[in-house]
């Protein structure tokens, strides 16, 4: 597979959104005066959507923004459910997970009160992959296993298989690979069924992951191809770049260190211009990662710090201790048993809180390495 240079992607973006944004404002010239209130909430809804899927979060916030205004009576709560979920769901990508949290449980109460039960399972979704990302997986598992409950009842194909690629990730995390492999499956079989492209492309994507952590590699890129040729054609410019990064793994397997390098500098660049932190952080790992493979540990350290630090300001304790572990390992290279010890033990405390069993085992093993 060929990527293109992240400048050669940067200016097709802006150019589908420049593009989009010109023909929008002449159909809301043309018809915007004709709508009714409800079919004007559902317009601004839309723009937001589409923007969101180009990346442009803070345009995307401005017409959610402009459709709950819009809102102006109970008779418009599934509406008003609708947009403050989308809403929630632009925190969160920006890693604002307090706000992000507010605005589900809003969309969720909400929902309750009118008896709109796929709003309520979309909710729990969102409320679950908050808690996911901070480590709470218990809380996250409970959440989803609601979602998919109800929606199973009302055969909503798509919510369905988001709840299973989500806790696909979740069984994924805790090092149940063979279950984690049997939720991503059945959402891609129902992505698939339904044409959803861009659940199709990020469920391809936790696969490659999972494939990774097996060391299935083969297996692991061609998941990740298929992700990336899926997002590419949809526009989805966040995950083109988690898969450019998640692939550096396989090239750290084959020991080319500097495509891992080329491939990371371009994510970053993406996640730079999304003001994706987590993103940024979970590079700077990888990229401190590919430094002490050269044995340059001044260029290496800088960014495990910085990596540390984006992942404990953005609240998300596995990148946290896996930044550490690397960091570790780092140390270990170096023969400095007393950093690498400091460090393992912080991801091993994280690790332990986490029940993340499989990390578990790996850290007392290399801390039992480096003892006198």
């Amino acid at each position: 597979m060929i990527f293109k240079s992240v400048e050669e992607d940067e200016r097709e973006i802006q150019q589908k959104v420049k593009y989009f944004e010109q023909s929008i404002e002449d159909l809301k010239n043309r018809f915007s005066s004709n709508l009714s209130n409800f079919q004007e909430i559902n317009m601004e809804i839309w723009l937001g959507q589409n923007f969101e899927k180009f990346g442009a979060w803070e345009k995307a916030l401005s017409y959610y923004e402009k459709a709950l205004n819009l809102c102006d009576d109970d008779s418009q709560d599934t509406l008003k459910s609708m947009t403050i979920l989308n809403m929630g769901h632009i925190h969160m990508m920006r890693n604002n997970w307090d706000e992000a949290l507010v605005s589900y449980q809003e969309s969720l109460k909400l929902c309750q009160r009118n008896g709109d039960q796929t709003g309520e399972a979309k909710a729990y979704n969102g409320i679950g992959i908050i808690y996911f990302e901070q480590g709470a997986f218990a809380e996250s598992s409970g959440y989803w296993e609601k979602g998919l409950e109800l929606a199973e009842q009302l055969n909503e194909s798509k919510l369905n298989a988001k709840l299973c690629t989500n806790l696909g990730a979740l069984m994924s995390t805790q090092g149940n690979w063979e279950k984690a492999l049997g939720y991503h499956n059945k959402a891609a079989t129902l992505f698939e069924q339904i044409g959803d492209h861009r659940g199709l492309a990020e469920t391809y994507h936790n696969m490659g992951m999972t494939y990774a952590d097996m060391d299935r590699l083969p297996d692991s890129n061609t998941y990740y191809e298929k992700s990336f040729d899926i997002a590419k054609g949809i526009g989805d410019v966040r995950l083109q770049a988690l898969v450019k990064l998640n692939r550096v793994e396989l090239y750290m397997a084959i020991n080319d260190t500097y495509a891992g390098l080329a491939f990371s500098n371009q994510a970053l660049q993406t996640f730079l211009q999304l003001s994706d932190h987590l993103g940024e952080a979970e590079t700077y790992k990888f990229l401190g990662a590919l430094y002490t493979r050269l044995k340059k540990w001044d260029l290496a350290s800088p960014y495990f710090d910085q990596s540390i630090f984006l992942a404990n300001k953005y609240k998300n304790p596995l990148l946290e201790a896996e930044a550490h572990l690397e960091y570790g390992l780092m140390h270990k290279q170096k023969d400095d048993k007393e950093f690498a010890a400091t460090h393992l033990n912080e991801a091993l405390t994280i690790f332990e809180n986490l029940k993340a069993e499989n990390d578990i085992v790996r850290v007392k093993e290399l801390l039992s390495s480096i003892k006198p």
